[in-house]
């Protein structure tokens, strides 16, 4: 469903024609019958991206950068020096398909259009949430019934976009 939403195909049956077509040209390989079990493969340039810790998929937690590793993503990604990934932790967005133990690639930015995913920076703690901008006061908000709404005060917060999620 993401795949059609961002590139404008008509029906889920579209981007699977298109994901078979990428398979048979050997662009992209399964890694299994799950959602995000698609791997890009060949012999694409890649640049590295820092692994810069964790972030929680539940309530914020203070957020502390720490390099635990590298990750490899195509550099013609315009923005891959702008990159970074964090290992989710927690279960707040599992209804996305984001569940504990995931690399999320974010793109710090302000940048940030209605119902997006991002990782959010509250005084200091981060989140995984999706945002929502509809009403005066921007709202984060889980993708799993169990976690409450979290309103922002907009002098509080900065955020970046998941640009690529990664199991």
């Amino acid at each position: 469903r993401e795949i059609r939403d961002r590139l404008g195909l008509p029906s889920i049956g579209a981007v699977r024609d298109h994901v078979r077509a990428l398979e048979r040209k050997g662009i992209v390989q399964r890694r299994g019958r799950k959602a995000r079990s698609l791997t890009v493969v060949g012999s694409t340039p890649s640049a590295p991206v820092p692994i810069l810790g964790t972030v929680p998929a539940g309530v914020p937690l203070e957020a502390v950068e720490a390099t635990e590793g590298w990750l490899s993503v195509p550099s013609g990604n315009p923005t891959a020096k702008t990159l970074f990934a964090l290992r989710v932790r927690g279960d707040s967005m599992k209804d996305a398909a984001i569940v504990d133990g995931d690399l999320v690639v974010v793109e710090k930015t302000a940048d940030v259009q209605q119902a997006e995913i991002v990782v959010a920076l509250i005084e200091g703690e981060a989140t995984v949430k999706r945002i929502d901008l509809r009403g005066e006061v921007p709202v984060l908000r889980a993708a799993n019934a169990a976690y409450a709404p979290l309103p922002l005060a907009y002098e509080n917060w900065h955020f970046g976009i998941l640009s690529h999620l990664l199991s």
